[in-house]
């Protein structure tokens, strides 16, 4: 009998066993042979597994290279411009206003009998004045938001009409 390896601890290799003799050994070559063919199969599988990984990894860096390319098409597209609001604040319509009337930025300018009659406003008040202001320079911020009348799919038809207009 072969003389213990793990002293006290024999339950996990099987106990002690007695030593095998010759013709014992010939008995597993068939046993070690059939695991042999087993490991090569496992190792045929995990080399087309790892084919398949591979491919698919492939295909994810040409995804990459795909979606850099178009950020960067989205990129080049978006210099030049930028991100507004929709809504646009009170301090900016007056701003408009008044860049594209100056008076309205004196309070009480139109109010001025001399100033509204110089200007063809007579009897219109000066808040009168401003709130149309306002109202106009809104709609123009619609206009360039694409909240208005504008629209890309009338592209077209807006470049005809202004072309038309400017050959007659």
């Amino acid at each position: 009998m072969m003389p213990c390896q793990t002293s006290g601890m024999c339950a996990p290799h099987g106990g002690c066993q007695p030593e095998k003799r010759f013709e014992d050994q010939h008995l597993d070559l068939g046993k070690f042979v059939d695991w042999v063919y087993a490991l090569k199969a496992e190792r045929d599988q995990l080399k087309t597994e790892n084919t398949d990984l591979h491919a698919t990894l492939q295909a994810a860096k040409g995804e990459i290279e795909r979606l850099k390319g178009e950020n960067e098409a989205l990129r080049k597209e978006r210099e030049g411009k930028v991100l507004v609001s929709l809504q646009p604040s009170p301090g900016l319509l007056m701003s408009m206003a008044i860049r594209n009337d100056h008076a309205l930025g004196c309070p009480g300018y139109y109010d001025q009998t001399i100033m509204g009659r110089k200007r063809g406003y007579e009897g219109v008040s000066h808040a009168r004045m401003l709130e149309c202001a306002l109202t106009e320079m809104r709609k123009l911020y619609e206009e360039v938001v694409g909240a208005g009348f504008y629209s890309p799919e009338k592209e077209a038809g807006y470049v005809a009409m202004s072309k038309e207009a400017s050959h007659d």
